[in-house]
């Protein structure tokens, strides 16, 4: 019975890897205060703006934004329905909407000021100490990926994009967006990066996380 469990249990996530990109749930109230702080500083704190968090899990990342910008209209989206179930009967905002990772549930509420790919575009810990990830997460699923959520980002938006194996940097959509710095201290940037190629870069490659995208 517990050899039958385990088979389906590995099926499972195998089957999850293939159609997602991050398959662990793990999240926590506020968890990238420089960068939500950053934005709000460049945005403004009540600004109505449109938000999107990709890969909300169980809505922690939302409700942290909410309270850097009051007045937004937040929409988390993510793969797994039981994540978005208890997101959803957490929830008491009218303004915050959880949805099932679409294109369709994406554009429902964009295009976007703001959207965050936190600890989302990569496969972990399934690419830690790992010389290349090519195999286990392809560069060309992540860049997809990416050219999804551009779509989104109305010219001037922030797109943030934290903790990813891959830099935004070496996607051929960089080039449309300008570079911003932001300083951390309690942000903690974990994933292992990785070149085009899947192969293994140095310790703190990637020194940018927020991208602005360029009016012209």
């Amino acid at each position: 019975m517990i050899r039958h469990m385990l088979s389906r249990a590995r099926k499972f996530v195998s089957l999850k890897s293939r159609r997602s990109h991050q398959v662990m749930n793990s999240t926590s109230f506020d968890r990238y205060p420089e960068i939500f702080r950053h934005l709000q500083a460049k945005y403004g704190r009540d600004s109505a703006l449109r938000i999107l968090s990709f890969g909300c899990s169980t809505g922690e990342e939302c409700f942290s934004l909410r309270t850097y910008f009051p007045n937004a209209q937040i929409t988390g989206v993510d793969i797994e329905p039981a994540n978005l179930k208890e997101a959803a009967s957490k929830n008491t905002d009218a303004n915050i909407h959880f949805l099932k990772s679409t294109e369709k549930n994406i554009s429902l509420h964009g295009p976007y000021d703001l959207t965050f790919a936190m600890s989302v575009l990569c496969r972990w810990p399934g690419t830690r100490d790992h010389p290349n990830v090519s195999k286990i997460y392809p560069f060309a699923k992540y860049e997809q990926m990416l050219d999804q959520l551009c779509r989104h980002v109305v010219p001037g938006g922030a797109l943030t994009i934290f903790n990813s194996n891959y830099r935004f940097t070496d996607s051929k959509l960089a080039g449309g967006y300008a570079l911003e710095k932001v300083p951390l201290e309690k942000s903690v940037e974990f994933v292992h990066q990785f070149d085009r190629n899947g192969d293994r870069l140095p310790e703190n490659a990637q020194e940018y996380f927020v991208f602005i995208r360029r009016t012209s």
